[in-house]
């Protein structure tokens, strides 16, 4: 084979699944890079707490979601909106099982 016709080395196929792998690790796994030189923002605050601050502050705005899509539902169905099809019937009876 030529140098053109190169097969990929196996790791560019791996590419995104070792990023989103080295994601997952440094939410639970503290890097030690946090800030420690002469930079514009001084904070030591690094990415792993970052994001663990922005998990708990979406948290409550997840379960009120949650809460408010089930209250309009309640509501419309009370108001005599259509029933779900069978369709989609069938689809809720898959995901949280039948009555």
């Amino acid at each position: 084979m030529s140098q053109q016709q190169k097969k990929p080395s196996q790791d560019s196929y791996y590419a995104h699944g070792d990023s989103m792998r080295s994601f997952l690790r440094s939410l639970w796994i503290a890097n030690g890079r946090s800030t420690k030189g002469h930079v514009h923002i001084r904070d030591a605050i690094d990415v792993k707490r970052t994001m663990h601050i922005v998990g708990m502050c979406l948290f409550p705005a997840m379960l009120f979601g949650m809460y408010n899509l089930g209250l309009q539902a309640q509501l419309a169905i009370m108001a005599g909106a259509a029933q779900p099809e069978v369709w989609q019937l069938a689809i809720y009876n898959l995901l949280f099982g039948s009555r």
